[in-house]
């Protein structure tokens, strides 16, 4: 017969006479310390509506999520809000960097259902890089800016 743990050490120094406590319960973690999140407005849409940047955390290490730059592709918001929600219960995942989340890039799209923005434009054709529509030349719309 195998027997294992502190109740058979407390009956046998029982039977014996002896008292016996045993261990301490390890002494609780210090609750990690709350994530703050600052909400600010980076820009504004074509027709106005607000471009929010959410940011959370104070590492060396910064990371962009961003969602919705199409308008109707607009699965990534509930992805990025979902994210930032898990972190904010979860502070240690964030140890050593800094989250930058817009989860709305293109807030008149989502509202049209369009792809692109007020103006007709696709967002992601809209930065400084070889596929852009005039390559080299910086951002035209708000909120290609606004990131």
């Amino acid at each position: 017969m195998q027997v294992r743990g502190w109740p058979i050490v407390l009956a046998l120094a029982a039977l014996a006479g002896c008292r016996v406590s045993p261990p301490a319960p390890p002494a609780p973690r210090p609750a990690p310390e709350p994530v703050v999140v600052e909400r600010e407005l980076v820009g504004r849409s074509v027709e106005g509506r607000p471009i929010e940047a959410l940011t959370m955390g104070d590492g060396p290490v910064t990371v962009l999520v961003i969602a919705s730059i199409h308008g109707d592709e607009s699965a990534g918001t509930w992805l990025v809000r979902t994210l930032v929600e898990r972190l904010e219960d979860r502070p240690t995942w964030l140890r050593g960097r800094r989250l930058v989340a817009v989860d709305v890039v293109n807030p008149d799209g989502v509202a049209a259902g369009t792809r692109h923005n007020a103006r007709d434009v696709d967002l992601n054709r809209d930065f400084p890089a070889a596929n852009q529509r005039r390559p080299g030349d910086p951002p035209t719309e708000p909120e290609s800016r606004a990131l």
